[in-house]
Parts: structure tokens; C-alpha cells; sequence
């Protein structure tokens, strides 16, 4: 990228700042007026009853897709990226190759000048092929020189720390056959193993996300991410795009919105894909930082999509709604902090007169502030929305909701927005300052 694209990359982004402080500015005005909060949270709450609504109907129009009796099976290349991740590539590539599928397929590793005992791994798998760099360039530069590489017709992309379901591949190639220009497959992708809260946190956010979402948005034409730990590519589509973007944060998304910009689709296939996530909060911060400072700088990058009516639903709906979403995450941070504050600093002013009056302080406040108003129409709501999204993405895999989800599920209804916008300030301020890219 030229400096000159850098400065008109800052410029925009800075505009966007200023906007969401305006905005900002006004919805603080909103929140903290009685009259017109209300009025707010009833509204935001029909919104979400909508789309839920839209997204269960949608869902059930489904056209019912028979899998297809191909009469040629296309070629299939597996590109595996990997940098010092010895310790989940033999699963890796156990996985991988247990895939089944009725042509033999060839599976690199694309080894980028790994450090670690990546080698000695590789050595118990003599059906691999081994791609090695002798340093670092990066996932996205290593995998478009084995694109130029490979002659296979479909390649699927796997991220080291993923465990492909052995189905994975019969599931996704036939959905290239199903409408014309598909240039992408993506499955349901789950939490490996999840063993620590934060893990389990993860677990439901997946589930939601990468299932019943993915699944009615791909009907619509509206995916935006093609996910790094497992997509199976068309080779055509990727030569026709020239590769990945290898400046990119957030690849995948990337790669996504510009197969969209050049016309291809992005299929979903409901078959699980499980891939290993952070464990620590701290590794779980600086993941979400990079993914989205990538997604502020692509929404910039890819702003011409933005109500484009050659994209169909995608231009008109979804990457629109997308840029409202992460707009209202970052005002979010502004008005839910400021809430909070609020709510807190009114507590103890009704705490300290309920003392001074020989009151019984806790109790009573409790009662007495326990009112059915337009928030807790807003928190049912909430609630009730994202159930129905969790329940429906579970059923798709067959997997019951057990105890051990409700805590994590409280959390990530309650508390993780919380973090999410706290998160998302911290990587639009980022983005403005220029701040060195790290994966």
C-alpha cells in the first residue's frame, strides 16, 4: 500500500470516527432523556424480533437440497499454512487425512519458517507434501504462491489447529454445483475441545454465529467471511481474484468481500468443522483486536459495496448491515459505559439517602426499583433472540445444550457485548494511529 493510499485510508477512517462521535453524542442525549429512551428500547427490541422472525422463516423456505450424484468429482489440493504450531499439527493432518472422498487428493504444508519442531512432525506423515520457507512471510503470501503452484480444480484451505470432519469434503463440493459462480464453500465451524471458561464462552459465540446465521445469510447471498480454519475454494475464482490480500489483518473476510466483488458466491455447508481457540482472556484480546481492526479497515477498503445494487441482497442489505453493526458496537462502548456509570453513581445517591433515613437499604431498593419497563421488555427480548439463534445452530449438528453452557451463555449475553465494544474502541483507535499490524 502507497502512502498516499494510507493517508486516504487514515482520512476515512477518521471520518468515520467523527461520525460515531456525533452519533455518539446524540444517542447519549436519548439514553438519558426518560421520554425518549423508552421509545428506543421498544424500537431496537422490534428490530431484533424482526430479523429473528425473518431469519426462522427464511430457514424454513429453504430449498431442500438433495446431495448430488456428481458425474465427475473435481480435483482437490488441501493447503495447510502452519508457523511453529507443532503441537496441533500431527491432529491436523491426522484429520485431514481421514477426509473422505472418492479422489485422491494431495495435501501441502506450507511450513513458513517455522522455528519449532514442525519438521520432526512432518517426518511421520510421508504422504504430505512439504512447501518450505526459510522465513516468515506470512499465511496469506505462502498460500498464493502454492495457488500458482497447485493445478487441482478446488482447494481447501485448513488452518493447523483445525480438525476437519471427515465428511467435510463429500458435504461441501457438491454446493459448487448448485447455483453458477460459487467461488466459495464454508462449513460450521466449532470450538475444539473447549476446557477453560473463556473457551466456553467461545463455544456458544460459534455456535451462533457460524451456524444458524451463516446458514439463512449464505441463502441470501450475504456471507462475508470465508473462515480461516477451514474453506474450500473454487481455483478458478482465486486466479480470477489474484489470491489473497497479503496485507490484510483479516484475510478471510477479505478474500470474501472481494469473491462478492467480482461477482462469485459463498456457499454454506452445516457440516461441523472444529478448530482450537484462545485459551486465556489475554489471547483471546488480541485475537479479536486483529480481527476487528481488519474489519474496520475492509468496511473502509470495500465502502464502494455500501448499497451497491450489482450486488444484489449482499450490496443492498448485508454488507450495509454489517457497517451499522460495527457502528453500533463502537457507540455502544460510549453509551453502555456511560450507562453503567450512571446507573451506578444514581445507586449510591438512593443508597446513601435510604441510610441516612434508617431504611433497610438493599432490600428495599431492590423492590422498589424492580419495575416492568421498556429495559426489561428490551432484555427479554435480547434474551428470546438469541436463544432461538443458539437453539436452531445446535440442532443443525445435533448437539443438546447442557449445564455447563448456561454460565457461559449468561455471560455472553450479559457481559461480553460489554468487552466486545470495549475491544472494537481499542482497535478503531488502532487503525487511526496507524499502529503496526500483529497477528
Amino acid at each position: 500500500m502507497t502512502f498516499q493510499e494510507q493517508r486516504i485510508g487514515l482520512r476515512n477512517i477518521l471520518l468515520f470516527a467523527v461520525a460515531l462521535v456525533v452519533l455518539a453524542s446524540i444517542f447519549l442525549f436519548i439514553f438519558f432523556n426518560p421520554e425518549y429512551s423508552k421509545a428506543y428500547y421498544i424500537l431496537v427490541a422490534s428490530i431484533g424480533l424482526y430479523i429473528t422472525v425473518f431469519y426462522v422463516l427464511t430457514d424454513q423456505n429453504e430449498p431442500v437440497v438433495l446431495p448430488l450424484k456428481l458425474k465427475r468429482f473435481p480435483s482437490v489440493s488441501v493447503l495447510i499454512p502452519s508457523y511453529n504450531s507443532a503441537k496441533s499439527l500431527g491432529a491436523c493432518l491426522s484429520a485431514v487425512l481421514k477426509m473422505n472422498y472418492p479422489k485422491k487428493f494431495t495435501v501441502w504444508v506450507i511450513d513458513d519458517g517455522s522455528t519449532d519442531n514442525t519438521a520432526e512432525i512432518l517426518k511421520k506423515f510421508k504422504s504430505v507434501k512439504v512447501f518450505r520457507q526459510p522465513t516468515n512471510i506470512g499465511k496469506a503470501k505462502g498460500l498464493n504462491q502454492m495457488i500458482k503452484k497447485v493445478k487441482s480444480d478446488l482447494i481447501v484451505c485448513v488452518d493447523s489447529d483445525t480438525y476437519p470432519n471427515p465428511n467435510v469434503l463429500l458435504d461441501c463440493v457438491p454446493r459448487f454445483f448448485v447455483k453458477k459462480n460459487v467461488g466459495a464453500v464454508t462449513p460450521f465451524i466449532t470450538v475444539a475441545n473447549p476446557k477453560t471458561f473463556v473457551q466456553r464462552m467461545q463455544q456458544v459465540e460459534y455456535f451462533s454465529g457460524f451456524g444458524f446465521y451463516s446458514k439463512v445469510a449464505a441463502q441470501l447471498d450475504g456471507l462475508y467471511v470465508a473462515p480461516g480454519p477451514l474453506t474450500v475454494f473454487s481455483r478458478k475464482a482465486l486466479v480470477a481474484i489474484k489470491g489473497f490480500d497479503e496485507d490484510n489483518l483479516t484475510e478471510d473476510m477479505e478474500i470474501a468481500l472481494r469473491l462478492h466483488s467480482h461477482g462469485f458466491a459463498l456457499e454454506y455447508c452445516p457440516t461441523q468443522v472444529p478448530t482450537d481457540v484462545p485459551a486465556t482472556l489475554m489471547g483471546l484480546y488480541k485475537q479479536r483486536v486483529r480481527w476487528y481492526r481488519g474489519t474496520i479497515f475492509n468496511l473502509v477498503k470495500y465502502k464502494n459495496m455500501f448499497l451497491s445494487p450489482s450486488l444484489n441482497e449482499f450490496g443492498r442489505f448485508f454488507f450495509p448491515a454489517l457497517a451499522v453493526f460495527v457502528s453500533m458496537i463502537l457507540l455502544s462502548f460510549v453509551v453502555i459505559w456511560g450507562l453503567i456509570f450512571y446507573g451506578i453513581y444514581q445507586w449510591f445517591l438512593q443508597l446513601q439517602y435510604s441510610l441516612s433515613v434508617n431504611h433497610f437499604p438493599l432490600i428495599r431498593f431492590v423492590f422498589e426499583n424492580f419495575t416492568i419497563n421498556s429495559l426489561a421488555v428490551f432484555v427479554v427480548v435480547a434474551v428470546a433472540v438469541w436463544y432461538v439463534f443458539f437453539k436452531h445452530s445446535i440442532s443443525m449438528i445435533h448437539i443438546k445444550s447442557t449445564a455447563s453452557m448456561f454460565l457461559p451463555a449468561l455471560v455472553s449475553i450479559f457481559f461480553y457485548p460489554l468487552m466486545i465494544s470495549f475491544v472494537y474502541t481499542i482497535s478503531l483507535f488502532k487503525e487511526l494511529k496507524a499502529s503496526k499490524r500483529s497477528w
